[in-house]
């Protein structure tokens, strides 16, 4: 889900040759919490279904609810 896309689904942030996102630094809060949201956090099985198609889901560091409140 994105703000604007093109009719291929893709972003209109997206480049279409390096396949990262033109306005990272300045992105906006939609894509700054992704993969984040309620609908994710729903239950595992959701989760599980967004980070099947998100290659950033369930890696780096693991951080405590407290931690994540102070951020």
């Amino acid at each position: 889900i994105s703000l604007v896309e093109y009719s291929d689904g893709d972003c209109i942030f997206l480049d279409p040759t390096l396949r990262n996102c033109t306005v990272y630094h300045a992105r906006p809060s939609q894509c700054r919490t992704w993969p984040f949201w309620a609908s994710n956090l729903k239950s595992p099985k959701s989760w599980a279904r967004t980070a099947s198609g998100c290659p950033g889901c369930n890696t780096g560091q693991l951080y405590s609810i407290e931690e994540i409140g102070k951020r």
